[in-house]
């Protein structure tokens, strides 16, 4: 087991959240995650730089959460500074 955590180590989140700043983070939390358990979720944004977002979510790790979806949309829509997709969407769907 103490091989795999060292292994697993280099792609940890927990090892590299303090230098996020000046990047914005978005951390979306799962209640139901048991990957990770809602303390280690709070500690990690408390680790991270500033500018951040938390969110939490009545899902699991997958989070396929209909709200954590459209916020990470929305996120990224923001930080990315694009276009809003609602016409785009609509289109589609009158296309279809």
């Amino acid at each position: 087991m103490e091989d795999y955590l060292a292994a697993l180590k280099v792609v940890d989140p927990a090892e590299y959240v303090g230098q996020s700043a000046p990047a914005t983070l978005l951390i979306q939390c799962g209640s139901y995650d048991e990957g990770v358990p809602p303390q280690d979720c709070r500690s990690l944004y408390e680790a991270a730089g500033d500018p951040k977002a938390f969110k939490w979510y009545a899902s699991n790790h997958d989070f396929h959460d209909l709200d954590a979806i459209l916020d990470r949309v929305k996120w990224l829509r923001d930080k990315l500074r694009l276009k809003p997709l609602t016409p785009a969407l609509q289109k589609q769907l009158r296309e279809e």
